[in-house]
């Protein structure tokens, strides 16, 4: 064959090679390893810095009480849930979120999955998770990964401190700062042009907080699901305490929480969500019971019924939804509805 005609054949399959990777290659995202986060829009400032350092081991102390995962969850991301994963075509990654501290110049480092299929991986919509309290990454990887699939969603994950290989502890600003890295990561690696924020229980408050410390795009369409959470953190330690050792020790109990600073506001997110007219769905348990962990009088829904004026508020309710486990059939159905017209916007 002529030189100039091999010269040319190889021109052309060059060139046809270099498109079919443009197109169906390997995101610019995949090949992150760590991703430095900007400073959330409410870092806390100098005097907040004085007064969580005062009480940081009583809020260190009452984190770990509340989010118990910090003494089961593993380091190491389950490999035979990350196999299984791949045998079905997924591409499981791990990265660290790297996101400022409370002191000048330093950095917390949270531990994060990234779970994307050749169907999803070029959609640009995504979802980001909180799990529940005693729950890490290897708990929820692959329900979450195959729900977002069936919603034609990639998945990020995120441990919350002190969870995994997640290092700073479980104080309130840094319950939340991790999953506000994750939605910046989305943002600003991922390009997201739709991005589902769901925590499920305690994971509701620490993506509240998220929610709080975040500063949102106009260019990016957000939705937050609240999957069976409370009020406020201190309402439900109230409630409870009230249950077992009657009105005045809740109470008591309720206080110390909250002079702790182990404060998680649901209400706060959800008001910051309406003013900014992102779609909210909540998932609750109602009928003036208990979900079998929440009581309905402390849990979010019941609360935001009392806030008529709060805008784009979904209520997804049943006296048949458990706390723990997976949604009735019906609620799922209707949660679907939801995320899929969401995702047609």
């Amino acid at each position: 064959m002529d030189l100039k005609i091999k010269l040319k054949h190889y021109l052309l399959i060059t060139l046809f090679s270099l498109t079919i990777f443009s197109v169906h290659g390997t995101p610019n995202w995949l090949e992150i390893n760590e991703f430095v986060a900007e400073e959330p829009a409410n870092t806390p400032g100098i005097a907040k810095n004085i007064l969580n350092a005062i009480r940081s081991p009583a809020n260190v102390i009452s984190g770990q009480i509340v989010y118990p995962a910090i003494h089961s969850a593993t380091p190491e991301i389950n490999l035979s849930a990350k196999s299984y994963l791949e045998s079905k075509g997924f591409i499981v990654k791990e990265i660290s979120l790297l996101t400022p501290g409370t002191l000048p110049s330093s950095l917390l480092s949270y531990q994060a999955v990234i779970v994307t299929h050749p169907d999803t991986m070029d959609k640009e919509q995504w979802c980001i998770d909180a799990f529940g309290n005693g729950m890490s990454i290897n708990d929820g990887l692959i329900t979450a990964s195959f729900r977002n699939y069936s919603n034609g969603c990639n998945t990020l994950l995120v441990n919350g401190p002190s969870v995994g290989k997640s290092e700073p502890w479980p104080t309130r600003y840094r319950m939340g700062s991790g999953f506000e890295a994750g939605i910046q990561f989305l943002e600003q690696e991922a390009k997201a042009s739709h991005i589902i924020m769901r925590g499920l229980s305690l994971g509701g408050g620490m993506m509240g907080e998220a929610v709080i410390q975040h500063q949102f795009l106009d260019s990016t369409h957000y939705l937050f699901i609240s999957d069976r959470t409370f009020n406020k953190l201190t309402d439900v330690v109230k409630s409870i305490g009230t249950q077992i050792a009657g009105s005045t020790t809740g109470k008591v109990a309720a206080k110390l929480f909250q002079a702790s600073g182990t404060e998680l506001d649901n209400v706060a997110s959800a008001k910051k969500l309406s003013a900014l007219n992102i779609p909210h769905i909540i998932i609750q348990h109602n009928g003036g019971g208990t979900d079998g962990v929440i009581p309905d009088v402390a849990s979010l829904g019941f609360h935001l019924h009392q806030l008529p004026n709060l805008k784009n508020k979904i209520f997804i309710e049943s006296s048949d939804i458990p706390h723990n486990g997976a949604l009735p059939p019906k609620i799922d159905d209707l949660l679907k509805q939801e995320i899929t017209q969401f995702l047609t916007q």
